[in-house]
């Protein structure tokens, strides 16, 4: 079903009410509606950010929509219950 190719790193947090996860991804300014959309998609009250990045190294970076998300797709599914 996700096949967008976006590469993240996820971790465990604990957030005001009980534990969240945190995902981290580094996507360029024309794919943030596409990202965004699908954050949406899987659960509507995410709370997110978006920063620019000057520069980033030392990681995956995928050549292409090579589908990396794909490998975790219950990332943006509602962890806790929303308000």
């Amino acid at each position: 079903m996700i096949n967008e190719g976006f590469g993240v790193t996820s971790m465990d947090a604990q957030g005001a009410t009980g534990t969240v996860k945190v995902i981290y991804t580094i996507i360029k300014r024309r794919d943030v509606q596409q990202v965004v959309g699908i954050i949406k998609r899987f659960n509507p009250k995410a709370f997110y950010s978006i920063e620019e990045v000057r520069s980033a190294g030392e990681g995956i970076f995928p050549t292409g929509k090579q589908g990396l998300i794909k490998n975790f797709p219950n990332f943006f599914r509602l962890v806790r219950p929303g308000k």
